[in-house]
Parts: structure tokens; C-alpha cells; sequence
């Protein structure tokens, strides 16, 4: 029981500390912009983690930043993608 309370402890505080991160960034207003840069990460020849079974980490980080890309340009907000297909940059 101390083992598995020793395992999960860390995790705990860190998911806990990166929620509260997150709270105060969206609640933070004294701030404006007008543009939110979208860096899908690995593409091309960089092809980032590979999974046993699944899509290899460039393919889910480019589909997450064309949603993210998606919904903030429904918000009215201009957005620039660092790649929008599989090229290395």
C-alpha cells in the first residue's frame, strides 16, 4: 500500500499543480493579443514517439493543432500554424 502511495503521490501533485496553472492563465485578462501561434511539433522526417498500435506522435500532434487551429478561428481569432501537413521544418 505505501508503494502504490508512493507511485501515485507525484502524479497527484503534478496534475493538481497543472490544473491550477492552467486556471489562473484562463482567468488572467490583464493581457490581450490578437494572434495564437499553433505549433504541431514533430512532422517529416522527425517523426516523434512511435506507439505499438496507433498513429506515430506526428500524425496526433498535427490533427490536435489543426482542432485547436479550427475552434480558436470560430472564436474570431487569427492563428498562424507552424505546418499544417507532414512536412519537417
Amino acid at each position: 500500500m505505501q508503494r502504490l502511495i508512493r507511485c501515485t503521490a507525484p502524479l497527484a501533485c503534478a496534475t493538481l499543480l497543472s490544473l491550477g496553472g492552467c486556471a489562473t492563465v484562463a482567468t488572467n485578462t490583464s493581457h490581450t493579443f490578437d494572434t495564437v501561434v499553433v505549433d504541431a511539433g514533430h512532422g517529416g522526417k522527425d517523426s516523434g514517439a512511435w506507439r505499438r498500435h496507433g498513429p506515430p506522435e506526428k500524425a496526433v500532434a498535427l490533427d490536435v493543432a489543426l482542432r485547436v487551429d479550427r475552434k480558436l478561428r470560430e472564436s474570431q481569432l487569427k492563428t498562424v500554424l507552424t505546418r499544417s501537413n507532414d512536412t519537417f521544418i
